[in-house]
């Protein structure tokens, strides 16, 4: 236990001292990595005819492609991008060289009672929660069931400096570590427990914490989302479908767009990304290889519009506002880009944000977002205080 205490304590030294997220998205592009779990012969959970590993690979898959679309400046890795077994400790190093932004690892969930389902996403434990909220029966199941994947690596016990993935007191020694990036990861994880929910998957099992390994040692903010239960019928039969898969997928895309735009202030470009998108896999031996793959937007020819728009810092009191784009240039606002809307600039960070319309009200701005997602599938609500921008609403 002692030994396992300051292996612990290591880690978070060199965690603590590693460049933060705010750093390293001021000197490049920001990176996203997809983490499908199990793979080769780690099947992962089974259940009703379906393996974990398939499910798992379709919609990292899906997720990667939809926010390489509708993000083109991001850029989206693959732990894997084929049926093959990658280390978990693999995982999170390939995330931590590659200065990776966020880790989004993807799982199915499976219980003894054929009745559970719901989705639920899980984040490194929290140092202000004890032994008691960390290891408890429930949390403890499912930690237990996804770090059992590391007995199937022939070194595991040195690898993981005696860590036994079925010992209650390694989970109660690791909880003692401080996790730097919780807020964040629950911020996110929050974000996709809510998308799942818009999306009718209403069962909302929440974000829990739980000491995962595959996130153990990645160096920014990470989830392992639980997409449903493979045990129950009902679930399973949902998510042997490509209709529910790309549901999933969608879902998990829109609560990564909520946590990027809050962190960055930038939306999805309509145009052509000035720069290709890179994806990067680990397969196997070829971990370390580019694969370039370029991503364009359809062009449309749209009619202007001579509207001028009411600009919200010339009201009182709380209004909205629908942002359509934004770009790292400023562009003209009557831009055949906007397709006819009338839009007002908006300086947020260093981009440029166009915001089409001002209501007061929170029903009316979700009507005028209806309206503008037929062009512009990733606009959403910004609230304003007086004329002070305050809130971005999905």
């Amino acid at each position: 236990m002692r030994g396992m205490l300051l292996l612990l304590l290591t880690l978070l030294w060199g965690i603590a001292f590693s460049s933060s997220a705010a750093e390293r998205r001021s000197q490049k592009s920001f990176v996203v990595v997809v983490d499908a779990g199990h793979g080769g012969h780690d099947a992962g959970t089974c259940g009703n005819g379906l393996k974990e590993k398939d499910i798992t690979l379709d919609i990292a898959l899906k997720v990667g492609h939809s926010i390489k679309a509708r993000y083109p400046q991001v850029r989206v890795l693959y732990t894997r991008d084929k049926d093959v077994f990658v280390k978990l400790h693999e995982r999170a190093g390939f995330a931590n060289r590659n200065k990776a932004d966020l880790f989004i690892s993807i799982h199915v969930n499976s219980a003894p009672n054929k009745a559970v389902y719901g989705t639920e996403t899980f984040v490194l434990g929290s140092d202000k929660a004890d032994k008691n909220e960390i290891v408890n029966e429930t949390n403890l199941r499912v930690v237990m069931r996804e770090n059992q994947a590391i007995t199937l690596e022939d070194d595991y016990r040195e690898t993981y400096h005696g860590f036994d993935p079925s010992s209650t007191e390694s989970y109660i020694a690791f909880s003692m570590i401080k996790n730097i990036h919780y807020d964040q990861s629950v911020e996110l994880g929050t974000y996709i427990q809510e998308a799942y929910h818009s999306a009718g998957r209403k069962a909302d099992r929440g974000v829990r914490p739980g000491d995962l390994l595959v996130v153990r040692n990645v160096a920014m903010p990470s989830v392992l989302t639980e997409v449903g239960f493979i045990t129950n019928k009902s679930e399973a039969q949902f998510m042997a479908g490509q209709t529910g898969r790309k549901q999933l997928a969608d879902a998990i895309v829109r609560g990564f767009g909520r946590y990027y735009r809050r962190f960055t202030g930038s939306v999805s470009e309509t145009t052509v990304s000035e720069d290709s998108t890179k994806e990067e896999k680990v397969v196997g031996d070829d971990s370390g290889k580019d694969e370039n793959a370029t991503e364009v937007a359809p062009e449309t020819t749209v009619r202007t519009s001579e509207k001028t728009p009411k600009q919200a810092s010339q009201t009182q009191g709380t209004t909205y506002g629908v942002q359509l784009i934004s770009a790292s240039k400023k562009v003209k606002v009557n831009d055949p880009q906007f397709k006819g809307y009338a839009v007002r600039c908006e300086l947020v960070g260093k981009r440029y944000a166009y915001i089409h319309g001002s209501v007061n009200s929170l029903d009316k701005a979700k009507q005028l977002r209806k309206k503008v997602r037929k062009h512009f599938k990733d606009a959403f609500i910004v609230r304003y205080k007086d004329g002070k921008r305050e809130e971005a609403i999905y």
